[in-house]
């Protein structure tokens, strides 16, 4: 049974939307194709001034001098959204015990918004970001684009009111040419509504029917990115190796029962990072799921401080040197749990901790290339990110969404392995070649939906 990943971007730009480079003209609502580019910027001693994140910018110099370990070497975006994602991860599992993001959607969030900021405003979006926005539209659909099972989808939606809303063509240009953005003008009312979740559903192969449930009456932009992922496990699991009425215990320490999916792996999909065990299975499509056990005593955000991004890509990446097969082949016997949870975030905290607070202040924030609206200033309300997930024996089912408001003003050699998902683990989604998580996500408590 064909298994999806749908996920979804939502921006609420209430009082204004703007462009990709300075432009003072106000724009008709046009609709439009993309044109695509076909580059893709690749970390080098002559690019590390593309990376403004400081984390970001070790990576060059690891990359550097540690080639050996990935060939090619990952796009400056590839790295970016790894790092990034981690760093947004720490922040959700904070807050929630099944937590569950995708880097990938909401670093393109971050980066179709910071085409509207300037001044500091944008210099600290660019630091949580970790690229500068000029190199991620320009390598955007060489990195995030449509593959085997992999859909990609972008559309701006602009309230008809062109006395009060002044939006720049050079957005216009730049979400319709970069991110390849279908454009719509609406009224706004109800039939709006309707439009925008069937547009929704559409992208998403259904996985979200009703995304909006009313549209406020100071909205007058709304930006939306879906990604649809759609895979099943190259090895299904066999009916013998779906076992019911097993335990799995939760952080609390109390014991719940599971139905555990049972399979023999190869001592090359295995891997030690930072101090987690892990285990690595394949879809079908070129993406892979890493799971990842923390040592005994080790907590999910304890294991998640042990390794960094650049160490997850070197593990997980198949041009990886792996000690394990190194030392020759042996089975490594993993149980891993189906499961099934949602989860909601509000993500403007979180940003404001990891470095980008002025773009939440009424008072300081900087969006005046969006334009305006009513002649008053704009800042990002919140960011909000819904995301759900089930994983089976046949593949993995997701789907998200989120809605950004803008308002006015060496491992060891075994002879074998047992890898026992019965505890609170983490796991990853990503493009198998190049490392890239579509996906983090955390099982800690079942009793948790």
């Amino acid at each position: 049974m064909k298994k999806a990943v749908a996920f979804l971007l939502i921006f609420a730009f209430i009082f204004s939307l703007a462009a990709c480079v300075k432009g003072d003209n106000a724009t008709e609502t046009t609709e439009s194709s993309a044109s695509t580019t076909d580059i893709e910027t690749r970390i080098t001693e002559n690019q590390t001034n593309e990376l403004v994140s400081d984390s970001v910018s070790d990576l060059s110099a690891v990359f550097e001098t540690e080639n050996s370990f990935l060939s090619p070497t990952p796009s400056v975006i590839t790295s970016a959204t790894a790092d990034f994602g981690f760093r947004a991860f720490k922040q959700a599992v904070n807050r929630q015990k099944n937590a569950l993001i995708s880097p990938v959607s909401l670093l393109t969030a971050l980066a179709m918004t910071a085409n509207g900021a300037d001044g500091k405003t944008l210099e600290e979006m660019e630091k949580v970001i970790g690229i500068k926005i000029e190199t991620f539209n320009k390598n955007y659909s060489s990195n995030i684009s449509d593959s085997n099972g992999v859909k990609f989808a972008n559309s701006m939606w602009m309230k008809n009111d062109k006395k009060n809303l002044v939006v720049k063509d050079t957005f216009v240009d730049c979400v319709t040419n970069r991110y390849g953005a279908e454009v719509f003008g609406k009224k706004f009312d109800n039939s709006t509504l309707d439009e925008i979740n069937a547009w929704v559903s559409k992208n998403t192969d259904g996985q979200i029917n009703n995304m909006l449930s009313e549209i406020p009456v100071n909205a007058v932009i709304y930006l939306i990115n879906t990604v649809l992922f759609d895979a099943d496990w190259e090895t299904p699991y066999t009916a013998d190796k779906v076992i019911e009425n097993q335990t799995f215990t939760a952080e609390n320490g109390i014991t719940q029962s599971v139905t555990m999916l049972k399979s023999t792996e190869s001592s090359c999909n295995f891997f030690e990072l930072g101090k987690t065990k892990g285990i690595v299975k394949h879809y079908t499509n070129g993406y892979s799921f890493a799971a990842m056990l923390p040592d005994s005593g080790v907590s999910i955000p304890q294991a998640l401080d042990s390794f960094t991004a650049l160490q997850f890509i070197k593990t997980v990446t198949p041009m990886r040197i792996s000690p394990t097969c190194a030392t020759g082949l042996y089975p490594v016997y993993v149980s891993l749990p189906k499961f099934e949870f949602k989860c909601k975030f509000a993500f403007s905290d979180a940003l404001s901790k990891m470095g980008m607070p002025t773009a939440f202040s009424s008072k300081d924030a900087d969006f005046s290339n969006m334009g305006t609206a009513y002649g008053e200033n704009i800042f990002i309300g919140e960011l909000y990110h819904n995301t759900c997930i089930s994983l089976t024996e046949n593949g993995t089912k997701a789907g998200a969404a989120s809605s950004a408001e803008m308002l006015a003003k060496s491992a060891k050699p075994y002879m074998s392995e047992t890898l026992e998902f019965n505890r609170p683990f983490i796991y990853v989604i990503y493009k198998t070649e190049t490392g890239m998580p579509l996906f983090i996500g955390t099982v800690r408590d079942f009793s948790v939906q």
